[in-house]
């Protein structure tokens, strides 16, 4: 309900508003009334209506002087002016300055209606501007946290022109810079960091984060200034910022914040420092040198890595690695053996680290292609190319993101193990699937079979049963088929009581001409040249 107050210096006029109009219909409660403005005022501020109803001329202090002390005093207030002809234009200039609405004396119910409801309205849309905008800066303050630290990780990795161009900005997001500041960027990355946390257990993770951005918080309060932010699931972002900031004590407090994570919350920490640099506006170079630094701990373990003058790494010469690894051949039955498989990662690895000023992601992007390297091989050795890609995704997605050295080279040692196995696992079932084609044709010689058939019966696709049976046998099966019933044909000619017609039936041939065409192609001549070679043969031993 909207609260309303009164002023008119006519006892009557204020008693007919009061209680010969319907405010109720508008949802309107009169809380009070004046005579004159004066006698209003201290009222207005106590009681905090939400409409005023005044008259314009008024003894001592009129509408208008005191719709301007209202406003002076903060009050937020809808105004309706009650005014005569003779003062339009100055209600009309009271309604520049804040003034919602006037009507004209006499009063006519209707206009006044229209007045009130006009009023109410607004009142009701600026109720749901305030709701609105309430929400809005309350979700702007749960969102505060989160704007800092992008608009501090945009700064760290893209700067400034100029101070002015961040103060602003740095200001409303609660970040306390100083143009004349030193400032050094640094990166602290959690090593190791799938040993020390389940991987579904998320709480423990954002707790164990909220706790890291505390202690460097509480480390920069009464010796420097500074900020952190969370910039991945195991790294943060900070630097440090004072004009007092001693980059000879820098390494000590690194050392102290690796030390202090280590004993409260039982964590392994690495930290890249960058230069000190003399302005807020030239961190991004700061911040450049600490990535460069921190890359130092996949090749050399946990550690503090301090900045070098900002110097530039050169660049590694892959070359002689990558013809190594073009002219790699691998047998992949050969590396059944674990130790083989080993030692060959153990080779890979004294060879990158053999290269002069080679990193992270030189080491990362060849081990990618040794593992399709690997890929490669199978597809030539494997008697059907089943490539798992799914493993291959995985191993390659793990690869890049190992964090060290040694847990790289489990990495690919294991993709390289579970590649042979599963190579050599498919070989012997490729093996037990030929066996079972053959065994198939030899008993069963005689029915029409087709490939369909046959791969339903060993159940593996046509394709596959077809690539493995030439694999294996350097023949087709269909070959195959047709040489075991010329085979069992020739057998059966050995007994005069089989006619040939019958025989190759017998074996599956209906057609004596394609019979005959068949066995000559294996065996070189006619059934019946065949049975009188044999006649031939037994008569001649028979005298």
């Amino acid at each position: 309900m909207y609260r309303a107050f009164i002023v008119d210096d006519d006892a009557a006029t204020r008693d007919g508003l009061r209680n010969y109009f319907n405010w109720a219909k508008y949802d309107v409660e009169i809380v009070g009334d004046a005579s004159d403005g004066d006698e209003a005022y201290e009222q207005i501020l106590d009681l905090k209506p939400d409409i005023l109803i005044s008259d314009v001329k008024m003894p001592r202090m009129d509408g208008t002087v005191l719709l301007q002390k209202l406003l002076a005093a903060g009050m937020r207030i809808a105004v309706l002016f009650i005014s005569g002809y003779s003062e339009v234009a100055l209600v009309k200039s009271a309604i520049r300055f804040g003034a919602s609405d006037y009507i004209l004396k006499p009063l006519d119910l209707s206009e006044l209606e229209t007045a009130v409801s006009r009023i109410v309205a607004r009142l009701h849309d600026d109720a749901l501007r305030a709701e609105k905008l309430n929400k809005m800066e309350a979700q702007l303050r749960r969102s505060m946290p989160l704007l800092r630290d992008r608009y501090f990780l945009g700064l760290l990795n893209h700067g400034a022109e100029s101070f002015s161009e961040i103060q602003a900005d740095a200001e409303f997001l609660g970040l306390e810079l100083d143009p004349g500041d030193k400032v050094n960027a640094f990166i602290l990355t959690i090593d190791e960091y799938g040993s020390f946390f389940n991987p579904t257990a998320e709480k423990e993770k954002y707790l164990c984060s909220f706790a890291v951005l505390n202690i460097i918080s509480d480390l920069f309060e009464g010796r420097w200034h500074g900020y952190a932010a969370q910039e991945g699931k195991q790294q943060f972002a900070g630097m440090l910022h004072d004009k007092r900031l001693d980059p000879d004590e820098l390494g000590d407090f690194y050392v102290r914040l690796r030390d202090i994570l280590e004993e409260t919350l039982g964590i392994v920490v690495s930290v890249g420092a960058g230069t000190v640099v003399d302005s807020v506006t030239e961190i991004v170079s700061s911040y450049q040198v600490a990535k460069e630094n921190i890359k130092d701990r996949f090749l050399h373990g946990s550690g503090i890595y301090a900045a070098q003058g900002g110097q530039q790494r050169k660049k590694a010469d892959m070359l002689l690695a990558y013809q190594y690894l073009e002219g790699l051949r691998l047998d992949l039955p050969l590396y059944q053996d674990p130790a083989r498989i080993d030692a060959f990662v153990e080779d890979i690895f004294g060879r990158l680290l053999s290269v002069e000023d080679i990193g992270e992601e030189d080491i990362k992007t060849f081990c990618f292609h040794i593992v399709y390297k690997l890929h490669d091989q199978l597809t030539g050795q494997d008697a059907a190319g089943a490539v798992d890609f799914r493993k291959q995704n995985d191993a390659i997605n793990s690869v890049f993101g190992q964090s060290t050295l040694e847990g790289l080279k489990h990495c690919l040692g294991q993709y390289f193990r579970d590649t042979v196995h599963s190579f050599c696992q498919r070989q012997g079932e490729y093996a037990s699937s030929v066996v079972l084609v053959k065994r198939i044709l030899k008993e069963e010689y005689a029915y029409q079979w087709t490939l369909d058939e046959l791969a339903g019966r060993v159940n593996i696709s046509k394709a596959y049963m077809c690539t493995l049976f030439k694999q294996s046998t350097g023949q087709t099966i269909m070959d195959y088929l047709a040489k075991t019933r010329v085979y069992k044909a020739a057998g059966l000619l050995l007994d005069p009581k089989n006619k040939i017609n019958e025989v190759g039936d017998m074996v599956g041939y209906g057609d004596p001409g394609y019979f005959t065409r068949i066995f000559k192609k294996y065996l070189g001549v006619s059934p019946s040249q065949y049975r009188g070679n044999l006649r031939e043969r037994l008569t001649g031993e028979g005298r």
